[in-house]
């Protein structure tokens, strides 16, 4: 099995000496590549990072600005949409995993430290077909931090994008499914991936997770996945696009949603494919990097009340093909055709957003089209 590690950083990434660590601990250091993708805010010195880690007998990639430049041009109309100083400079490293043909590819934040436990060891779940304890919701959707031990301990807290529509009225079922697992959620603890409105309301610690190493998602049930600390099989790769954020509604930006998005749409075509999603281990301890809670609330609003609008469209549209590319293409095609006249089912979603999600399935076509090209 060969998978690479892929992360962003606007900070100096001493955290990845530490997953070395856990790789050469448990006997993987000739599974393992470190992909590290800087942008115009990473600092130099993050380079002798990957150089330290090289040394040590890893295989890594340092990805400068100049060779994510040069990389590019073999997918001209991702590079005309992919802008500097976002996350989503990461979708240069899941394309370099293509490339390479790894079996997986884990997806990490800068803020994530690795456990103790065998970190790839349990992401390695990814690509099997195993029968694990099961999860369904009486409303189709899973929250993953229910999961969680917390501090305080009566804490009722939902995962970042879980719609609000569906908080309080989840109650979950219990049982055993067979399925292959295309995607791995690793959770975290110390600082759970909340939305602002919910960190604004009150201050949370996670500290375990309260039963099982390893439970997947029924069939027809959503959860919201983030990019902290994920492995995603390769195939799959083409139906994950990290949505591109920053643009401009009415003075607010859409911002923070680009993985939950990007999450949401992979979810539905791996259960229409009859694969699945884990959670659970490897956890991480989430050190979050410093952040102005109001700020983003101010760019998670836009977030919040769309996401309420693609809940229904996901749970309403049928896929029809075979395979994640040919899937996630589809689904760009009902994205489309759902929403150019505007036809918004929630009444606080602004008519003007039609433009907006016009440019989402375009982009979503260019990324299925970059994967192609990538592989072939």
């Amino acid at each position: 099995m060969k998978t690479s590690l892929v992360s962003t950083t606007i900070n100096i990434p001493e955290l990845l000496l530490g997953y070395a660590d856990n790789f050469e601990k448990n006997r993987h250091k000739q599974e393992v590549n470190f992909i590290l993708v800087v942008d115009k805010k990473t600092p130099a010195a993050a380079k002798n990072i990957i150089d330290k880690i090289k040394k040590r007998g890893f295989e890594t990639e340092y990805w400068s600005l100049k060779k994510q430049d040069s990389f590019l041009k073999k997918t001209p109309c991702l590079k005309k949409i992919l802008p500097y100083n976002t996350d989503a400079r990461r979708i240069i490293g899941i394309l370099r995993a293509l490339e390479r043909k790894d079996n997986f590819i884990i997806l990490i934040d800068d803020d994530n430290y690795v456990g103790e436990k065998d970190f790839l060891g349990s992401h390695s779940i990814v690509g099997r077909t195993i029968e694990l304890d099961s999860v369904s919701s009486s409303n189709g959707w899973f929250n993953s931090c229910s999961m969680l031990k917390t501090h305080p301990s009566n804490a009722q807290i939902y995962h970042r994008g879980f719609p609000y529509s569906k908080r309080f009225d989840d109650f979950y079922t219990w049982s055993r499914r067979k399925a292959r697992i295309v995607v791995s959620v690793g959770l975290w603890i110390e600082d759970p991936d909340l939305d602002a409105v919910s960190r604004l309301e009150r201050k949370v610690k996670t500290i375990s997770l309260l039963k099982n190493n390893k439970f997947v998602l029924e069939k027809n049930t959503f959860a919201p996945i983030n990019s902290q600390n994920i492995a995603i099989l390769s195939e799959a790769l083409p139906a994950y696009y990290y949505v591109i954020m920053g643009k401009e509604i009415k003075g607010l930006k859409i911002d923070r949603y680009g993985d939950i998005w990007g999450g949401l749409f992979l979810e539905k075509i791996a259960d229409h494919l009859g694969d699945t999603i884990s959670f659970g281990n490897p956890l991480v301890y989430h050190r979050r990097n410093l952040h102005n809670l109001l700020n983003d609330l101010k760019q998670e609003l836009w977030g919040m009340l769309m996401t309420e609008e693609l809940v229904l469209f996901l749970e309403e549209i049928k896929l029809s093909k075979r395979s994640y590319a040919d899937c996630f293409y589809e689904l760009s095609d009902l994205l489309y055709k759902r929403f150019k006249k505007g036809n918004f089912k929630n009444k606080f979603v602004d008519k003007s957003l039609k433009d907006y999600f016009i440019i989402l399935s375009r982009e979503m076509k260019v990324w299925v089209e970059s994967c192609t090209k990538i592989l072939y």
